[in-house]
């Protein structure tokens, strides 16, 4: 997780940053971390994970498996109630 985070502070700053070496999970609890958690209206949630997900290789889909294998109670938790999970 610490290897995302390292990633996104790199690309803020202008620096370069090879995400081939953040691992998958890694990445995925990132975006889903920084989704809107249970507060705000779901359809900030939504549009917040469908931008994430049109950047994510393999689209939505491919995201949703990947946030779930990572941590799949916090998927639910942030996801489920529109409906997400694979």
């Amino acid at each position: 997780m610490i290897g995302a985070y390292a990633h996104q502070a790199l690309r803020a700053r202008g620096e370069p940053s090879d995400l081939v070496q953040v691992g998958t999970s890694a990445r995925a609890l990132f975006v889903l971390d920084a989704l809107p958690a249970k507060k705000g209206p779901l359809e900030s949630r939504r549009t917040a994970f469908d931008t994430a997900a049109a950047a994510w290789p393999g689209g939505s889909a491919a995201l949703l498996r990947a946030m779930a294998a990572a941590d799949r109670h916090e998927t639910e938790r942030v996801l489920g109630p529109l409906g997400l999970m694979p």
